[in-house]
């Protein structure tokens, strides 16, 4: 029997994508014994390591590779960062040309494009890397670029936008995100802090529609190798994304939003995902409805705040 071979699976996202495919279907990858997820096949891989036996291919046709060091532990160590976020996915292209893998299927992020960005973000947009976790994954998701033109294996990346979402369990780095972050301090400490200018504008996307896309792409029947933006129809600025939560929160609970005195001017951003919604994809706008999932995650796990 043939295999997907899910890597992070005990990440913010990998949680949530395994429960929507069938536990015969799939192996999950997973640091060692400890990280161990119940019911499910595990392969236990340290990918921070250099000697990496690639054995564990052998009866794996597709891959959907979530693992990643987050940016924030990136600052940490430089080195562990080039090792997860490029080394080891430059060894497994090497080694999935040995096991003959059908698909691979990579999430990056809508960071290699740059910050500050004032204009419309398309597929082709120039990369500008700003730091380690930044570089090294435009660094590897040029690598797999390359690979696509010699049509050994169908390769696909999904640069992800702002995700957010309530985790399946009490996720330490989820809180990083910039929704997850502004509910966790609006919920823990009635405040809310924007280090950026309020009308700053980004796009995020929701945990179910994430999870969907990525489906939507393992599940589909020809080769659709290629980049892809994944990201909502429309942007907010982070005072739209405040309101949004001061509302779904209470007001009266809300205490103080400390805002920043930069002035940065993006009005004409856009994160074109033009090129999903051809292959039929809709995402639905759940904004409202994930933020009050957060809020109600937090309060079920109030011990752990």
């Amino acid at each position: 029997m043939k295999y997907t071979l899910i890597t992070g699976a005990t990440g913010f996202i990998g949680r949530s994508l395994i429960k929507t495919i069938s536990k015969k279907k799939i192996i999950v990858l997973v640091r060692n014994k400890k990280s161990h997820i119940k019911n499910y096949k595990n392969i236990y891989i340290d990918i921070s390591k250099k000697k990496i036996n690639f054995n564990f291919l052998k009866n794996v046709e597709s891959i959907i590779h979530l693992a990643s060091i987050s940016e924030e532990k990136s600052k940490k160590d430089r080195n562990k960062t080039k090792q997860v976020n490029y080394v080891f996915i430059k060894n497994l292209i090497k080694q999935s040309k040995k096991y003959d893998i059908k698909r691979i299927i990579k999430i990056s992020t809508s960071k290699v494009y740059g910050l500050n960005q004032n204009k419309k973000i398309t597929e082709n947009s120039k990369l500008k890397p700003y730091n380690d976790y930044v570089n090294y994954h435009a660094k590897s998701d040029q690598l797999l670029y390359k690979e696509i033109n010699k049509k050994k294996f169908d390769i696909i990346i999904l640069r992800l936008s702002n995700g957010f979402g309530a985790p399946k369990i009490f996720n330490k780095d989820c809180w990083g995100l910039i929704i997850n972050n502004f509910c966790y301090n609006a919920f823990k400490y009635k405040t809310i802090c924007i280090k950026t200018d309020i009308n700053y504008k980004k796009n995020f996307i929701d945990m179910k529609n994430i999870i969907q896309i990525i489906k939507l792409f393992h599940d589909y029947p020809k080769k659709i190798n290629g980049i892809y933006n994944v990201g909502a129809k429309k942007s907010y600025s982070l005072y739209q994304i405040v309101k949004i939560i001061q509302k779904t929160y209470l007001t009266k609970n809300m205490n103080n939003i400390s805002l920043s005195e930069k002035k940065i001017v993006n009005n004409k951003f856009e994160y074109d995902i033009s090129k999903i919604t051809k292959l039929g994809f809709k995402t639905i706008n759940r904004l409202h409805q994930e933020i009050r999932g957060i809020f109600s995650f937090l309060k079920k796990n109030k011990n752990y705040v």
